[in-house]
Parts: C-alpha cells; sequence; structure tokens
C-alpha cells in the first residue's frame, strides 16, 4: 500500500508541475530538436495515422498535422491540452492518459511520445502499462517513437557532475527514478542506459529496434556515442 501510495504521490506531483503557468508557458513554445525533425520525416509520411503523446500545448503535434498527417495529441495534463486547442484549433487534441488510450486496437501508423514524457510515470509497472497500450494502438507494422532520459550520458556542468557521481556510485546506471527541480516545479523522472532500454522493447516484443540522437551532430551516431553523449536518446521500435 505504502508503494501505491508513493507511485500516486509522485506521479500527481509530476501532472502538477506540468500543469503550472510556468510549464504550459513553456511547453507553447514552437520549435523541433534534430531528431524529432528527423523522425517526423522518416517514420510520418503524408497521409499516415499518427497519435502524439504527452503532446504537451502542442509543439511536435504541429509539426506532425503540417507534414500531412492525420494526428490525435493527447496528454494527461488538461492545462497544457487547453492551451494546445487554443494555440492549434483545427488539430485533434484530447485529456487522456497514456496508460488508459481511448482508441481502438491496431489504428495508428506510429506513436509518438516526445521528449521523455514517458519517463514521467512511476514505476516500471506503469511505464510497461503505457507501452503495451501504444503497441496494442499501433498497426502491424507501425513504430512507436520515444525519447528518454540516458542515465550514462557525459554531464557538461559541475552539478551535472555531481548528479552522475552519486549515481554511479549506488549503481544507479540501469533502470531508476531520480528527482530533480525545474523553474515550473519538482518532476521525478526514469533513467535507463540505451543497451538496457532497447533489451526492455525487446522483451515487450518490439522488434527491430534503433536508436537516433536528438541533436543534429550525433544524430546518426552508433550506440557507443549514444550511449555517453546524448542526454536524451530517441528509441525507434517496430510492431
Amino acid at each position: 500500500m505504502k508503494l501505491i501510495n508513493k507511485e500516486a504521490n509522485i506521479e500527481r506531483e509530476n501532472i502538477n508541475s506540468f500543469s503550472s503557468e510556468l510549464s504550459v508557458k513553456e511547453y507553447s513554445k514552437r520549435y523541433l530538436r534534430a531528431g524529432e525533425e528527423y523522425v517526423i520525416k522518416k517514420f510520418m509520411p503524408v497521409g499516415s495515422r499518427v497519435l502524439d503523446i504527452g503532446c504537451g500545448a502542442g509543439r511536435t503535434t504541429s509539426y506532425i498535422s503540417e507534414n500531412g498527417c492525420s494526428v490525435v495529441g493527447v496528454d494527461i495534463s488538461e492545462p497544457l491540452i487547453k492551451k494546445a486547442k487554443d494555440l492549434y484549433p483545427d488539430i485533434d487534441f484530447r485529456a487522456m492518459d497514456a496508460r488508459k488510450l481511448d482508441f481502438k486496437d491496431n489504428v495508428f501508423d506510429t506513436v509518438f511520445f516526445s521528449f521523455n514524457g514517458i519517463d514521467n510515470l512511476a514505476f516500471l509497472e506503469e511505464r510497461d502499462r503505457a507501452m503495451n497500450e501504444m503497441k496494442r494502438v499501433l498497426k502491424i507494422g507501425g513504430f512507436l517513437i520515444y525519447s528518454s532520459h540516458n542515465a550514462l550520458a557525459i554531464p557538461r556542468t559541475k552539478t551535472s557532475w555531481k548528479i552522475i557521481f552519486n549515481n554511479l556510485g549506488k549503481l544507479r546506471i540501469g533502470p531508476h527514478w531520480r528527482s530533480e527541480e525545474y523553474n515550473f516545479g519538482k518532476l521525478t523522472q526514469y533513467y535507463n542506459n540505451l543497451w538496457n532500454e532497447k533489451a526492455r522493447l525487446r522483451a515487450l516484443g518490439f522488434k527491430k529496434v534503433e536508436a537516433v540522437g536528438n541533436s543534429a551532430k550525433i544524430l546518426k551516431a552508433p550506440d557507443l556515442v549514444l550511449a555517453f553523449l546524448d542526454k536524451f536518446p530517441i528509441y525507434i521500435a517496430q510492431k
């Protein structure tokens, strides 16, 4: 019971942080990272049906729509969905939990969960529930694409070095959660290493699992480079 309460409290705190006024303002900005642009162009062709989960205020959803896709954007934060509807009234946005997707089986060509949104679920059982739901709504041969925190990424600041040493000292290089403070609130987020994350996707029944970089410089870099230089690798897995 204590663990269940802890999970509920963590998720509630994460949702509240993302629903704050500062968060809504931050996630209303419009831009694409190089990795996001790459996967949209390659895996979301004109005419494809796409589900954009954790869409926030519609940042990635708007670009997917402009690419000629039939896209639905969903997010668990109602303030963010409200903002998305205000900014992009012609796109279908819905408040929805990734673990309880209100769609039939095998209906989307691609399911996209950008900017580490899935990392805000606590804990592995809930993450797997979301993974299985996303797999359920994907067509056979469709693609699940998401980014996720990399526990082995080489830090670039003194604070980041301190964090990574503390976590390595506890052997926290596999799946674990870290509590972090942002200007819009406190978040508890999932971290894993690249090889372990790819193995988890295969264990869930996905095939042709690969990873690409989020930045232009290491977009097509080999896993050995991504595993240490990319803070948020993008995973691509086929059903």
